[in-house]
This record gives structure tokens, C-alpha cells and sequence, in this order.
């Protein structure tokens, strides 16, 4: 494994959030609001402590993964790239994390995008969370085919990403049907379209969550994919 590249250090504080983001999600999946309790909270826990609960609640779940598809079943595609992300994020800021985690993480980053190829027609949401899960990974473990899966996919959707002349004349030049240019008085600029084929509106047409992941996804690729 090529470890000639440095990793980026991530507070711990930082990667314990992400973590528990993770959790809240996983249990508490019809509220999207951070509690109010949350803001401006301290800990007593020493930065040994807060790893240690982090690699334990990673562990604890990993049990539950199926051989075959590299996800928990009982778990959504998204969620499932959450989890992932969270191990990374974690194997980022430990000593051995490096070492210890990246075969498992491998395999199951692998098997599970093995069934998402991107494809007109498709969701532009699930793709894009195991996008980010990859440049999580690519950060850790500084693996070029982690790299190459984020950059693939930056790629394919960077196209479906609503502009500001786009969202000004309400068309996109890759969809045949015109859309609000505001919605409750704001710019739908930098919307993310859910489903990538031309003709197709789906539900909502555009989706929150493409776009979040997109947003987080756009910022740390392209200082990868264009250092310069």
C-alpha cells in the first residue's frame, strides 16, 4: 500500500461530530435539525476516550455487515456510505488507522459500488454520498482507485448541478422542462438534480440531499483533481 503521501489531520472533536452525525441519522432518520443542546457543548473525555467510543460504535455496527454486498442490510445505500466515511474519517486521525482498517475498508467500499454505475436514468444522490465516502478514504489511505471513484463521479454529476443562469431562465441545458427559478422567495442555483436522464422530474426533480453531498463533495475534490 503506497503511503508516501501525508494524511490530513482532523481534530478529534471534529471527527467525533461526524461520527455521531452518523448515529443521529441512523436513528433519528425523519429529523434532519441539529438539537439546540448541541451547540456550544464541551467534554471532559480526553482525545484517547473519544476515539476509543468512536472505534467501538464502527465495530459494534461493522458486525452487522453482509459479506457480499459490503453493507448492512438493514440500512440504506446512503447510510451505508456514511458509515464508511465515518471509519475513514476515523482511520485519518490514529496512529494505526492506516494499517488496521484499510483492507475492510477496501473490500467494502468495493463491493458496495459495485452496483452503483453511473448511468442516464439514475439517482444522482446515492452515487454522490459514496463519492465523498471515497475522497474520505483517499484521505486516509491515500489509495489511487478511491481517487480515481471520487473524481469518476464529480465527473458524471458536476453536468446536473442547477446554475445561476440556469436557475435565472428556469431551463437546464441537459433536462427538456422548465422550473420554478425560486422556491419560497430563494434562488434554486446550486441544486443538484435527482434524476439524471432528461425528461424525467421524479418526485421533487431536485434533491436536498444530491445537493449537501455535492456541496461537501465539490469543495474537497477539485483542490485534489486541479491542485493548480
Amino acid at each position: 500500500m503506497d503511503q508516501t503521501h501525508s494524511s490530513p489531520i482532523l481534530p478529534s472533536s471534529l471527527m467525533i461530530y461526524l461520527v455521531l452525525s452518523v448515529l443521529v441519522t441512523l436513528v433519528f432518520a425523519q429529523d434532519y435539525s441539529i438539537p439546540t443542546q448541541w451547540l456550544n457543548t464541551t467534554s471532559s473525555l480526553s482525545r484517547d476516550s473519544r476515539v476509543q467510543l468512536a472505534k467501538q460504535f464502527y465495530t459494534t455496527l461493522g458486525s452487522s455487515y453482509d459479506g457480499n454486498s459490503g453493507q448492512i442490510p438493514s440500512l440504506g445505500i446512503g447510510q451505508n456510505a456514511n458509515m464508511l466515511s465515518a471509519t475513514a474519517i476515523h482511520d485519518s486521525i490514529v496512529p494505526d488507522g492506516q494499517t488496521s482498517n484499510y483492507n475492510v475498508t477496501s473490500d467494502r467500499f468495493s463491493r458496495a459500488i459495485s452496483s452503483l454505475v453511473p448511468a442516464q436514468g439514475g439517482f444522482s444522490n446515492d452515487p454522490m454520498m459514496w463519492g465523498l465516502t471515497a475522497v474520505y478514504a483517499y484521505r486516509a489511505y491515500q489509495q489511487r482507485p478511491f481517487l480515481a471513484y471520487a473524481i469518476q463521479i464529480w465527473e458524471t454529476y458536476t453536468p446536473w448541478v442547477i446554475s445561476e443562469a440556469d436557475a435565472a431562465k428556469g431551463s437546464h441545458p441537459l433536462k427538456n422542462f422548465t422550473f420554478p427559478s425560486e422556491c419560497n422567495g430563494s434562488s434554486i442555483s446550486g441544486g443538484v438534480f435527482w434524476r439524471i436522464d432528461p425528461g424525467n422530474q421524479g418526485d421533487s426533480g431536485i434533491i436536498a440531499g444530491g445537493e449537501g453531498a455535492y456541496m461537501a463533495y465539490d469543495r474537497l475534490v477539485k483542490p485534489i483533481h486541479f491542485p493548480c
